[in-house]
């Protein structure tokens, strides 16, 4: 199961070790700490998923992909809560999806009174709620920006 403390620990770490390769295996398992004090760029490997298709678009193209749009962060967002909570339950899945929000959503102007609200929300009907407002507000923005 991707995201286990087996695939983690060990497998990862036998792969490594056979292919003499630097490996990164990045499941909700892992934190800063679980890294050696000179990785690279370890804060965009832990806290922004589009991390490595920019990477990998970048190496393709020789070019800088777009930034993530405001619906596909906020789609990361719902996704990674939804699965946080069935792994882990209502009130673990919405305490621990908090720490993330401030990445996927970094660089937006006029977006701290949003990023507050979605770290101090205690449940996931109003984290779902104020995605789909936020949702409703950034479409024309982002519409307008497009055209």
């Amino acid at each position: 199961m991707p995201g286990s403390d087996h695939n983690t620990k060990d497998i990862t770490r036998f792969i490594a070790r056979e292919s003499r390769s630097f490996v990164v295996s990045v499941s909700c398992l892992m934190k800063k700490s679980n890294f050696p004090a000179n990785t690279p760029y370890i804060e965009e490997i832990l806290g922004y998923p589009w991390f490595f298709s920019e990477v990998k678009h970048f190496f393709k193209h020789k070019a800088h992909k777009e930034q993530p749009s405001i619906s596909e962060r906020i789609d990361m967002a719902e996704r990674h809560l939804k699965m946080s909570i069935d792994w882990k339950g209502e009130k673990l899945g919405v305490l621990e999806t908090r720490r993330h929000y401030s990445n996927y959503f970094k660089n937006i102007p006029d977006f701290k009174q949003y990023r507050s609200q979605m770290v101090t929300l205690d449940y996931s009907e109003e984290l779902f709620e104020l995605f789909q407002k936020l949702r409703v507000k950034f479409f024309e923005t982002e519409a307008l920006t497009a055209s």
